[in-house]
């Protein structure tokens, strides 16, 4: 499928999901000094609120929201559990070990702004190599649009397993977890 008519397809998929949502919900409209309380009495009305409320799915503009409690259970037995201790070695290697790169990614950083203004090349033992650079990913123009379902998919995935990490950190500490989600918002 061809990127544009995919961002196309999603982008009508939303519209009409939203506008479903805004018909069953009751909204105000205003006509100049009069504001008009609209309240639609279909029988589809209540059901859809309950399942908003059952699922913990909301539309609203520009995102979509997904809440849930039905990991709680789970992430507290595994912050819990007998690899509570090997939970507390490995944050502790990641804050070390994050700690330690630091210095290094600031340090390539600022050599690739330096370096970014003028496209010089360094040679060495006559070869001829290319300075460092660091790009962003922007999706059509230096990332294919054909490859944007595998960057999509690497970063909700990566999401995810990042905030489990925080999920369980909360839990070592004792810090309640009130729920798991997801929000997606267009800018």
């Amino acid at each position: 499928m061809d990127p544009q008519v995919f961002f196309v397809v999603l982008c009508v998929l939303y519209s009409i999901l939203f506008f479903f949502d805004r018909f069953f919900k009751v909204f105000n409209l205003e006509l100049g000094d009069h504001i008009f309380k609209i309240s639609f009495q279909s029988c589809l009305h209540y059901p859809y609120e309950t399942f908003l409320r059952n699922t913990g799915f909301s539309v609203e503009l520009m995102r979509l929201k997904w809440h849930t409690t039905f990991f709680n259970r789970s992430i507290l037995r595994l912050g819990n559990s007998c690899c509570r201790i090997w939970l507390i070695k490995s944050f502790t290697i990641g804050v070390m070990a994050a700690l330690s790169l630091l210095p290094v990614g600031i340090i390539l950083l600022f050599i690739a702004i330096f370096n970014s203004s003028s496209s010089a090349k360094i040679v060495e033992d006559s070869a001829l190599i290319e300075s460092i650079k660091i790009e962003i990913l922007l999706p059509g123009i230096n990332l294919p649009l054909e490859e944007i379902g595998y960057y999509i998919t690497t970063l909700l995935i990566a999401t995810a397993i990042h905030e489990l990490g925080h999920a369980l950190a909360a839990v070592l500490e004792d810090v309640p977890v009130t729920g798991f989600g997801f929000h997606v918002s267009v800018l």
